[in-house]
């Protein structure tokens, strides 16, 4: 990881891999606690891009150089996987297969104002969207049947924390799981919840 974060600084924040590699950096960034870093390269404006390979175009190419195919899921679908699992925090729980349990872990970065998404699993469809509203955030999520998910909230203070208009800790189908650094856990039932810290 910090030979990854040595190239990036060193290359003023651009990706210097390729149709395989930059999948996996994306990947293994937020992985490792450094979701900013990804945040920084999907806003980059400038030569090796996303930003600088659409100007002028509503597609992406097969390359940084904007040559090869320019209706190219390689590099552009890279992105999306990033959308749902980082900023929406949309993932599964590796302990427990098959969307038994979901795991919402979203970064909510200092710039943007709101994100959603959503997708449709063997359980259910699962939604997951965040936005701020005069100083607060407020995340809302939707978990199918038949399933439970870990909610982790980027605050450190449980008692600050509401689920609709009460506080999270004596919301029905919200469980306090502990805290880690800053962040709260909770586990929830299946049903619609608005958390707002």
């Amino acid at each position: 990881m910090k030979n990854l974060l040595d190239d990036i600084e060193t290359h003023d924040n651009h990706l210097t891999t390729g149709f395989h590699g930059t999948k996996w950096v994306m990947e293994a960034l937020p992985m490792y606690g450094r979701a900013d870093i990804a945040y920084q390269l999907l806003n980059q404006k400038t030569y090796p891009s996303w930003g600088d390979m659409t100007k002028g175009r509503t597609t992406v190419s097969e390359t940084w150089e904007a040559s090869g195919t320019n209706n190219h899921g390689g590099l552009g679908g890279t992105p999306n996987p990033w959308i749902f699992k980082t900023l929406a925090g949309i993932n599964t729980d590796p302990q427990n297969p098959g969307f038994e349990r979901i795991l919402i872990k979203p970064y909510i970065p200092g710039d943007m104002s709101y994100a959603k998404a959503s997708t449709y699993t063997i359980k259910g469809l699962i939604e997951s969207s965040w936005g701020k509203n005069e100083g607060s955030i407020i995340l809302k999520v939707s978990i199918p049947a038949n399933t439970t998910a870990l909610i982790y909230l980027p605050t450190s203070d449980s008692s600050k924390v509401k689920e609709g208009s009460i506080n999270a800790n004596i919301s029905p189908g919200v469980h306090y799981q502990g805290k880690k650094d800053d962040t709260i856990i909770y586990e929830i039932e299946s049903g619609q919840y608005e958390f707002v810290f």
